[in-house]
């Protein structure tokens, strides 16, 4: 499976912790700007626990 084109972490509108991860086939565009691509939204309850992987582990 290749790396997410956007991955992004933020709270939501009831301050609730948000992870956004975006498979775009093209064009890479916020999927809060116009896109031609399905969006998935999973709601989960829990602990998320974060990594920053090298970048060159993940080549595009």
């Amino acid at each position: 499976m290749r790396p997410p084109d956007i991955t992004r972490v933020c709270k939501g509108a009831q301050m609730e912790l948000e992870v956004e991860i975006v498979f775009a086939k093209e064009g890479n565009q916020s999927p809060g700007e116009e896109h031609g691509y399905d969006e998935n939204i999973v709601v989960t309850h829990g602990v998320i626990s974060l990594r920053q992987f090298n970048a060159k582990l993940f080549p595009r």
